[in-house]
């Protein structure tokens, strides 16, 4: 299958730890070893202060969707974490990690996984690790207008109570113990 991985660009620590997984999948005879191998050909290499700050690298928080599906949010790492950070990241060592590596904020590219072509999009870079190291981040967006106001909810719940208690909504009186009409 052909994939779109012209035009990615990866730093030189991204492209190390790319090769490290192309040497490793290679021997244990991995299908994910010729879509790396496909993204590492095609791959442009740039320094890390040279890497524009809206493009994926290894560590960054990135906002994607697959076949016009719902956005995901994933950190794209370079090894595998074990211990409960399912859904929170998302390793380099499989092929949307893959596909993820190099790609610019707004853009996709086409990649097989499980035997299927798929359209993987770009849709915000949250947090790049070079950018905010050579200080090239972009500006934060910050929300217009004044903050939410914070909701405290045991006195609302107290205040809910007592107002059920002394019967000022018309409602029967409420158990105290678990919140429920007696």
């Amino acid at each position: 299958m052909t994939t779109g991985f012209i035009g990615c660009r990866v730093t030189f620590r991204d492209f190390a730890v790319c090769r490290a997984a192309l040497c490793a999948l290679a021997h244990a005879g991995s299908p994910l070893a010729a879509t790396l191998r496909d993204k590492l050909a095609r791959a442009i290499l740039v320094g890390d202060h040279e890497i524009d700050p809206l493009t994926v690298t290894l560590n960054s928080r990135v906002e994607f969707t697959l076949d016009d599906g719902a956005p995901q949010t994933r950190i794209l790492v370079g090894s595998t974490f074990r211990n409960g950070l399912v859904g929170l990241t998302l390793p380099l060592a499989t092929p949307r990690g893959v596909a993820l590596l190099g790609l610019r904020q707004g853009l996709g590219c086409v990649f097989e996984e499980g035997g299927a072509g798929r359209r993987l999009t770009v849709g915000r870079l949250l947090y790049q690790p070079e950018a905010v190291r050579c200080g090239n981040a972009p500006p934060e967006r910050r929300p217009q207008g004044p903050p939410a106001a914070v909701i405290d909810l045991a006195r609302a719940r107290e205040a809910r109570l007592a107002q059920a208690r002394r019967g000022d909504d018309g409602n029967t009186a409420i158990s105290a113990r678990k919140g429920t009409p007696k």
